[in-house]
């Protein structure tokens, strides 16, 4: 039995009105719980005084007179009137307690129903949450795809596209890529397959070949089978760069290339 079960179950069991199971589970349960110990005692004494619980009032002088009257039997009453009033006197405090503990029964009941309403609240919130993210995520997603897949659009369909092929270096013999750049765009697409699979901490880095010097132009990590696809940033140029190379590179990138040649090509024409 949890903390809050057992809390729960405490004004049952001071009524009496606990199964056995539930009584064995939440016996086993004070074994170890000290707090749970305490607020047993605070609740066997606070359903103790319920039924003397009525604050005590200073009657007027005439309604005391008049309450006695009826309570003490007179001279005239017959006996069985005496003793049905004596009667009426020795059930009060008893139909108080009754009362009182009827109270106490329906207070238990209607927060052991609001606890548990709560707690079945709080898991469909959390399940909504948790379908939030994913659906925020998705569009994240797709928002991100659509923006790679306009800016490629953007450089196919570009009056001055240019193309190239690349070939694989061992390692990557088998490698192959194609590429299309676009000089008004200031941006070119790569797309690889045959690649070998990145070596831990290491990244694929495109570099467009300037005059003598390399200019990087993005990361990229292949899938399982090797392929790779990248939107490249080019600088502004005038005229197509003297050759393309894919290296492997450090996890991040580097200013300029440090690592072996999976790929090289020039553009066509």
């Amino acid at each position: 039995m949890t903390h809050d079960a057992a809390l729960d179950a405490l004004p049952l069991f001071v009524l009496g009105m606990l199964n056995e199971p539930a009584r064995a589970e939440l016996a086993e349960h004070l074994r170890d719980c000290a707090s749970c110990r305490l607020a047993l005692v605070n609740q066997t004494r606070a359903l103790d005084a319920l039924g003397r619980a009525v604050p005590q009032v200073q009657p007027r002088r005439e309604l005391r007179d008049t309450v006695l009257s009826s309570i003490v039997p007179s001279s005239s009453q017959s006996p069985a009137v005496a003793s049905a009033r004596r009667g009426e006197r020795t059930l009060w405090p008893w139909a108080a307690f009754a009362a009182a503990a009827l109270l106490a029964i329906v207070t238990t009941v209607s927060l052991v129903r609001a606890r548990s309403e709560l707690n079945q609240v709080r898991s469909e919130l959390a399940a909504w949450q948790t379908r939030v993210a994913e659906a925020e995520q998705r569009a994240v997603q797709a928002s991100s795809e659509a923006t790679v897949q306009r800016q490629a659009v953007s450089v196919l369909t570009s009056s001055d596209l240019i193309e190239a092929s690349l070939s694989g270096v061992a390692p990557a013999g088998g490698a192959r890529a194609r590429a299309f750049l676009s000089l008004s765009r200031r941006a070119l697409v790569l797309s690889a397959q045959g690649l070998p699979p990145l070596p831990a901490g290491r990244v694929y880095q495109l570099w467009a070949v300037v005059g003598s010097r390399a200019v990087s132009a993005g990361l990229f990590t292949p899938d399982a089978e090797g392929r790779g696809q990248i939107i490249g940033r080019l600088p502004a140029l005038d005229a197509a760069p003297a050759a393309l190379a894919v290296t492997l590179e450090p996890e991040g990138g580097v200013d300029q290339p440090t690592g072996p040649k999976y790929l090289i090509g020039a553009p066509l024409g």
